[in-house]
């Protein structure tokens, strides 16, 4: 314990003990004193670091045991301002504890949780590459050829191989495929850290073949993903409101579209670390990177960048991640109700049965998303929101429409199909969360 008795500020450092009485063998005394590094039995070790808790601020401190024995312990204390250091521990450094960088980076500095600020140190290069993806100039570019494109003649009746005047390479070169080599090698690294087993995969002969694989899909799903403007004209009726303010769309002001494009390219990514992690189910490798990598805050700092700002920019990192937390294995939007539902004649659709919603609906950030709140005893959710929501789940089936243009006909009609179940149901429901999950496919089995 240190404790600065006067109405100033001071500081020093501590390295050796008053001088205490110690009783010989003879029974004579004798004054000594101690160092720091005597009374914790630090080890005068270059990969030993010692590390505390102070019980005031509850902060966690990390310090070079080295240092501490040869300079002793730095404090700087307010007036009447004191400090309880307890729970030192021991801590040795190695491949996946690189305790030296962190206790540079802090510089004498406190945190809530040294475990927490190490693995965001292991995580800043990915976090890096992933800002460096998200950026405006590469949203703005895509943004640019999209409206060039939508504009074209003919282009929605050319295939990915025609559409010689936005080559998928040129596209990404333009959007940093290479952020994404550093994002993808960096994240292999990781899988050999015990924090991050639940990433591993099987392991592969040649991951670095396997990663060139997941940049051309990549690319091709870039270039497929500047089409989706074009898949508009497909639809029965013009995308309503709520589909253009999350989905790329015809005549979006530019101001509006970065923000838009950046949000898929975002999903792009993810898909792409989530086909690297699981080849057979992205996915799920999506929805696991995303918290093991803890990819929310990057991401939304990103939009932030974008013009995003706010709420806006943290409710756009929650829809790339539910989407896939809540995707189907085929990539496809969900249906909400089964076909059992009692549709009116005229409007029923030709679906097969189908789970309900459950999983979107108990999940916080879905919950946040659409609007879910509680009105005399009972939950509800928001219109609009979910309408936008409904509209996003649509990304991974626009963009293999987008990719292969002969079978887009028929799947817009399934895709609208689908699209008027959910609403449908959402309607009859009263938007209740209760109604909904009672129709029939709308709870689990």
């Amino acid at each position: 314990m240190v404790y600065n008795n006067r109405y100033a500020d001071t500081r020093g450092w501590i390295r050796v003990s008053c001088a205490c009485a110690e009783k010989n063998p003879d029974g004579s005394k004798r004054l000594r004193q101690r160092t720091l590094g005597e009374g914790f039995d630090l080890k005068n070790d270059a990969s030993m670091f010692a590390a505390c808790r102070d019980a005031i601020t509850g902060l966690e401190y990390l310090h070079h045991a080295g240092r501490l024995i040869e300079n002793g312990l730095h404090l700087e204390l307010g007036a009447y301002k004191h400090c309880v250091f307890l729970d030192w521990r021991d801590l040795r450094e190695d491949a996946a504890h690189p305790w030296a960088e962190l206790c540079e980076m802090l510089g004498g500095r406190g945190v809530s949780s040294l475990d927490d600020a190490l693995r965001d140190l292991r995580l800043k290069p990915a976090h890096d590459a992933l800002r460096a993806l998200l950026t405006p100039e590469a949203a703005k570019h895509l943004a640019a050829i999209a409206a060039g494109t939508s504009r074209g003649h003919g282009a929605k009746h050319a295939t990915p191989a025609q559409r010689q005047g936005t080559p998928a390479r040129a596209v990404v070169a333009r959007v940093g495929a290479e952020h994404l080599r550093a994002l993808l090698e960096h994240v292999q690294a990781l899988l050999a850290v015990e924090d991050y087993a639940t990433l591993r995969r099987v392991p592969m002969p040649d991951w670095r073949q396997h990663l060139d694989n997941v940049l051309e899909s990549f690319e091709r799903q870039m270039e497929a993903a500047i089409h989706i403007p074009e898949l508009e004209r497909q639809f029965a009726a013009s995308w309503p409101a709520a589909a253009k303010e999350v989905l790329p769309a015809r005549e979006t002001p530019i101001e509006k579209a970065i923000a838009i494009w950046g949000t898929v390219l975002a999903w792009s990514v993810m898909h792409a670390i989530g086909a690297f992690l699981r080849p057979a189910d992205p996915n799920r490798g999506a929805a696991k990177a995303f918290e093991a990598l803890r990819l929310r805050e990057p991401m939304a700092e990103a939009f932030r960048e974008l013009g995003l700002h706010d709420e806006k920019r943290w409710q756009a990192a929650a829809r790339v991640r539910a989407s896939f937390a809540h995707a189907y294995a085929d990539d496809g939007p969900r249906p909400a109700v089964s076909s059992a539902v009692a549709v009116p004649a005229a409007r029923k659709p030709t679906l097969p049965a189908a789970g309900g919603p459950i999983s979107w609906l108990h999940d916080p950030d879905v919950a946040w998303l659409i609007g879910v709140h509680r009105y005399q005893d009972e939950q509800y959710f928001v219109k609009e929101p979910f309408e936008r929501f409904l509209w996003w789940m649509t990304l991974p089936a626009l963009l293999r429409m987008a990719e292969d243009s002969k079978t887009a006909k028929d799947a817009v009609k399934s895709l609208e199909r689908q699209l008027e179940r959910f609403l449908w149901a959402a309607a009859e429901a009263g938007y209740r969360v209760e109604a909904l999950l009672a129709m029939p496919g709308g709870s689990e089995k």
